[in-house]
Formats: C-alpha cells, sequence, structure tokens
C-alpha cells in the first residue's frame, strides 16, 4: 500500500512539473499603435500557451541589424501588456520602420511601427530618471511637486515665469488627480507631450495654486 501510494505521489509531482514548466508552442505579440512620435512609450501585447520562464526583446529597422532591448524579462501570465519603460528619444532612432522581436523558448515573433517626427514635448532620459529618483526618495509630496515645476521651468519643458519664485515657505495646492497624472506618465501610460501640455494648463488655469504662508 506504501509502494502504491509513493508511486502514485510520484506521477502527481511529475505530472505538475509538466504542468508548471511544460514547452511553449505559441506566441503573438500585437502591437498597440502602427505609428509614433518622439516622446511616447511603444506599447505591445504579448501572449503565449505556456508561462514560467524568460522572454528575451529585441528591437530592429530595415537594415536586419537586431539590439537586445533587455536581457530577460518573466512571461508570468498568458498575456503581457509591454511598456517600454523610456519614450522614444530622437538621439536612440532615427524616423523609419522598425521592428520588435521576442524569442521566447525556442519560437519568435515580432511586430512592426514606424516612428515619425513631430514638434511635440520630448523628455530626456535623464530628466525622466531624475523625476522617478524624486520620487522614490521623498515622503513630502509638496515637495516633490513645487520640485518638478521648478525643475521642467528650468529644463524649458514649461513656460512659466513666475513659478521658479517658489520656495520652501510656499505649499503648492493640487487636486489628486494630478498626483494620479504624474503616476501614469512615470508608469509609462501617457507620454512626454501629453504631461507637460497637462502641467501647463493646470498651472495657466490656476488649478495648481500657491498658498503662500504655509510651511510644508
Amino acid at each position: 500500500m506504501i509502494k502504491k501510494l509513493s508511486i502514485f505521489l510520484i506521477l502527481i509531482i511529475v505530472s505538475g512539473s509538466q504542468l508548471v514548466f511544460a514547452t511553449p508552442t505559441s506566441i503573438s505579440m500585437y502591437p498597440e499603435n502602427s505609428t509614433y512620435t518622439y516622446g511616447e512609450f511603444l506599447y505591445f501585447d504579448l501572449t503565449v500557451d505556456e508561462i514560467g520562464k524568460n522572454a528575451t526583446l529585441y528591437i530592429g529597422d530595415t537594415s536586419g541589424i537586431k539590439t537586445k532591448l533587455t536581457d530577460q524579462f518573466p512571461i508570468d501570465s498568458n498575456k503581457i501588456h509591454y511598456i517600454f519603460p523610456f519614450s522614444i528619444q530622437p538621439e536612440n532612432y532615427k524616423v523609419g520602420k522598425y521592428f520588435i522581436f521576442t524569442e521566447y523558448e525556442g519560437l519568435n515573433d515580432s511586430v512592426e511601427f514606424n516612428i515619425v517626427d513631430s514638434d511635440k514635448a520630448v523628455i530626456s532620459i535623464p530628466d525622466r530618471t531624475q523625476v522617478m529618483l524624486a520620487v522614490t526618495f521623498t515622503d513630502d509630496e509638496n515637495k516633490f511637486f513645487r520640485d518638478l515645476l521648478k525643475y521642467f521651468n528650468n529644463k524649458e519643458y514649461l513656460q512659466i515665469s513666475d513659478i521658479i519664485e517658489l520656495n520652501s515657505s510656499e505649499k503648492l495646492m493640487y487636486p489628486e488627480y494630478i498626483k494620479q497624472t504624474t503616476t501614469w506618465w512615470i508608469e509609462g501610460r501617457i507620454s512626454d507631450n501629453d504631461f507637460v501640455q497637462f502641467l501647463q494648463y493646470t498651472v495657466e488655469k490656476n488649478i495648481i495654486r500657491i498658498h503662500e504662508n504655509e510651511q510644508t
């Protein structure tokens, strides 16, 4: 009886292992858009029939040369919505046609898209990184938004003549959705241009207000 039970348990373990680590047989990529401008974030959906392993991403152009984008990223769901961590930058990619390739356990698929030029705002990778670091290392939301406006104004992403006069004795007043929109930009859900226009509008329309003589 014990011997039969042991064999039964071994079969369950082996069967379970095959279910978790089975070899994938299908992979498909679906682009969010077919055309992107500088300052936008690249999106695509990836579907697979087996999960639990890692995939590798490459980007290439019409010359046939591919560049690895990431060493590996885990496939932990049958459908993944992938967002590139940085917006498309003109110094990294010229105008033209590109391809995203995914390699997953011997399977391959790709999507193509075009990059076009425009006059939309593009926040550089160092400036974006600076903002993300500020979010990571501060618990003072008021200081973060005050510094963000001053920083973007100094970098000429914004055109606000009086915002640079903000100091530590002045408190910003802003609705909750401004924090949510900033989070969406950090996460790559809205473009650099949309975020810059949003900040510009909120200050010009006095949605973000300066409340004087109140300590932060």
